[in-house]
């Protein structure tokens, strides 16, 4: 089990500066559904499976940002920082009660990265909006991706 950190002011400030890019890149607004938002990332993944558009490291942070708010915005879960026992840190979104999250960056860099990995963002938040969740207690942390 991870243990979970607030975030630093500083990686508050980064998420914050990046909101804005990630949703002009997708075309679509900060306060529109989190279907059409979660599709606009898909389709960006898509396109770069097939060659049609190149995404480098910001774009992939871009993405991953946006997939966390809209958790944040429409769930309201928040934004941590993930301490493992080996040492590795990740930033993620968790519900209220710590016990589910995902890290949207990592989700997103792992779907870019291998054209085997299935694209199913929304099937993913579909799941989470809908209350099917594993069984976990609060603090758990158990990351669903």
């Amino acid at each position: 089990m991870p243990q979970v950190n607030p975030l630093s002011s500083d990686v508050v400030g980064e998420i914050s500066a990046v909101i804005p890019s990630g949703y002009q890149r997708l075309e679509v607004t900060r306060g529109a559904e989190p279907a059409e938002v979660i599709s606009a990332v898909e389709a960006v993944l898509l396109q770069h499976r097939r060659g049609q558009d190149e995404l480098d490291r910001s774009d992939l942070i871009a993405l991953g940002v946006v997939l966390g708010d809209v958790y944040v915005q429409s769930l309201g879960w928040e934004w941590v920082e993930l301490g493992y026992p080996d040492g590795a840190t990740a930033f993620a979104v968790l519900d209220p009660t710590h016990a589910v999250g995902n890290q949207p960056m990592n989700w997103v860099y792992d779907i870019a990265g291998s054209s085997n990995r299935e694209i199913a963002l929304l099937l993913g938040y579909n799941l989470v909006a809908a209350g099917s969740l594993p069984p976990a207690e609060p603090g758990d942390a158990i990351m669903l991706h």
